[in-house]
């Protein structure tokens, strides 16, 4: 059996990461300590480690507004929504530049290329998507996400691992998949 002894190294790493966790972790602990707190209690300030009025009443004004479900349920849907949409038509567009044969491939995938290193702005955006009607929409959550260039290139990096023979042979029973 090997014992490993500790060297000053370790014990300064040790206590440098013990502090930095405490440090990260402790923000999250005191705002949850807040929340069982009584909130004319907890305004008076002094509470730092545990909670001095224990109430469940901060939570039940929380749940009890409309809004969080409103926000839920937007938050779900554009999850949702979102992720299909930007798979669906970030694999079509990846598929056909996947293809050798695609007309102009070459230049449709350098201008996809340089639109993921080089953005309008956030003033230009904002114009694009107030003339498309999508401020104060839901849409202006999907839209936009439609398709992503990054996830392109993975795409087609899969695509281009498809043997030409499943293509061919697919031409071939009358099944043309591009």
């Amino acid at each position: 059996m090997v014992t490993k002894k500790l060297d000053w190294f370790n014990i300064v790493n040790y206590t440098f990461l013990a502090l930095f966790c405490l440090i990260t972790l402790y923000p999250i602990y005191f705002v949850l300590i807040g929340s069982f707190n009584d909130g004319n209690d907890y305004m008076r300030g002094g509470v730092f480690l545990f909670t001095r009025e224990f109430s469940l009443a901060n939570y039940s004004v929380v749940l009890k507004d409309e809004r969080l479900y409103t926000g839920l349920a937007v938050s779900v849907m554009r999850t949702v929504i979102g992720t299909v949409t930007s798979v669906l038509f970030t694999a079509m567009v990846s598929y056909a530049m996947s293809r050798r044969n695609l007309i102009g491939r070459n230049p449709y995938y350098w201008i996809h290329l340089f639109t993921l290193f080089f953005g309008g702005g956030l003033i230009p955006y904002f114009l694009v998507l107030k003339n498309l009607h999508l401020i104060n929409s839901f849409w202006v959550y999907i839209v936009p996400t439609l398709f992503s260039v990054f996830n392109m290139i993975i795409f087609n990096s899969f695509f281009r691992e498809i043997p030409e023979e499943i293509h061919e042979s697919a031409t071939v029973d009358g099944q043309e998949i591009f």
